[in-house]
């Protein structure tokens, strides 16, 4: 009888340390799991309050869009104003010198469409300055027309020139290829 009580409490023994072990795997599974749950609940935080950035800088975009046009069209339409074609000419103006100032058309580039500039000169730095200077007119949204006419090119190369870019583009690796790609097609 001894042999058997023996045998039995060597049972119960192993199955209480199987049952422990188990438990104990569990638990740190528990545990990975839960911590897994807060890095995604962390993720999802994070992603929606970038979102929430981007569709303010959105936002902000569109309406400085039509800033000017308003003002504009609110000279036009105006009783008051009576030099009205001065007052949009002299605005107009104002907006081609922002074109031919260098620094100042790539900060509003930048500012609107995620420092694209800024990571483009990293990512292709064998360029000079009148390359960048036709990125950025590309990624603005000028047609070919006015962009030969402000570089003093002929429009077939300008096609040629951003079809160049566009193969040296489709060619790097970099996180913002999308972006370029995005910008400049």
């Amino acid at each position: 009888m001894t042999i058997i009580t023996v045998i039995l409490l060597i049972c119960f023994l192993a199955t209480l340390f199987m049952l422990f072990s188990i438990r104990t795997r569990l638990t740190r599974k528990i545990d990975e799991l839960s911590s897994r749950h807060l890095e995604a609940i962390q993720m999802l935080d994070h992603q929606q309050q970038e979102n929430t950035k981007v569709k303010k800088q959105f936002a902000d975009n569109y309406k400085n869009q039509f800033h000017l046009l308003n003002e504009l069209c609110a000279a036009y339409w105006s009783p008051i104003k009576k030099d009205k074609k001065d007052y949009i000419y002299e605005q107009v103006t104002e907006i081609l010198q922002i074109i031919d100032t260098d620094v100042e058309f790539e900060n509003e580039i930048n500012s609107s469409v995620d420092n694209i500039m800024v990571k483009l000169r990293e990512d292709m730095p064998n360029h000079n300055e009148t390359d960048y200077r036709f990125i950025e007119y590309i990624i603005a949204g000028f047609d070919a027309k006015t962009i030969a006419s402000i570089m003093g090119y002929s429009v077939d190369s300008i096609y040629t020139k951003k079809n160049r870019i566009k193969r040296e583009i489709s060619k790097i690796q970099s996180p913002h290829k999308s972006l370029y790609e995005t910008f400049i097609s």
